[in-house]
């Protein structure tokens, strides 16, 4: 609100201006709201998308938000004690959770029953399994061809071709180990592993925290990258329930 006494009080030009400045901050006003709505929509749908790919899971709702925020939780991490300064950037921090979610998008092609199976699987199941990810790859083209440039899905990417190797080689497809895994994988890898171990199975119940915890610092060099598992440790070590984490 301008106050102003007298006539003539603005030369002509500042009047115009008064009256420019104002319009084009609503029209900012309302780009923001607008950007913001696209991209709740946008969120819906990779949220959608994630929780078909995971419909043998009753609880896959729950799962997927919490693999979200902790794989950006860790991230958050190690962007502030700068363990990878030239890896995660805004870009990286805005899109990781996301593409997290996508992890999975190869399941589509994988048999009715094969993923809720209780017990183990046989040679064939298991190279049936393992195939989930070159189809993950294979249908996240899709997207790719209409956003071609799109950071989210390039992080989406590497962490479906990645989320099955292990920090020591043992893992599959290609069998990568160290930083030849790509970060969003490894840092995935973790956050993945807690909250399955975390939630219930067909073949097994929900395991404590604590004892989950235990688990990923042996695995630490083996299955997973020891400085994630060292950004990772501080948000739940000392949580005492079942199935959740408490993130802000």
């Amino acid at each position: 609100v301008v106050f102003a006494a007298g006539d003539n009080a603005f030369a002509q030009a500042d009047e115009m201006l008064l009256e420019v400045i104002p319009s084009k901050v609503c029209q900012a006003i309302s780009n923001q709201q607008t950007f913001a709505d696209m991209a709740e929509v946008r969120d819906a749908v990779l949220f959608g998308v994630a929780l078909r790919a995971e419909r043998w899971n009753t609880n896959a709702g729950v799962e997927l938000k919490q693999l979200a925020r902790l794989v950006s939780a860790i991230a958050r991490r190690l962007r502030t004690t700068l363990v990878f300064p030239n890896e995660i950037d805004d870009a990286f921090m805005s899109n990781i959770a996301n593409a997290a979610l996508l992890h999975d998008l190869g399941n589509d092609a994988l048999p009715a029953g094969l993923l809720g199976k209780c017990g183990g699987f046989d040679v064939a199941e298991c190279a049936l399994m393992q195939s989930h990810v070159g189809a993950g790859l294979e249908a996240l083209t899709y997207f790719s061809a209409i956003a071609s440039r799109s950071t989210l899905l390039d992080l989406a990417g590497k962490i479906i071709s990645c989320h099955h190797e292990r920090f020591d080689g043992a893992g599959y497809p290609l069998g990568l180990a160290g930083d030849a895994i790509a970060l969003p994988a490894r840092i995935f890898a973790v956050a993945d592993a807690y909250v399955a171990m975390i939630s219930s199975r067909p073949h097994r119940p929900a395991m404590p925290s604590s004892i989950v915890c235990e688990a990923i610092k042996t695995g630490a060099g083996s299955c997973y990258d020891p400085r994630i598992v060292e950004a990772f440790l501080p948000f739940v070590e000392l949580a005492g329930h079942l199935g959740r984490v408490e993130l802000e």
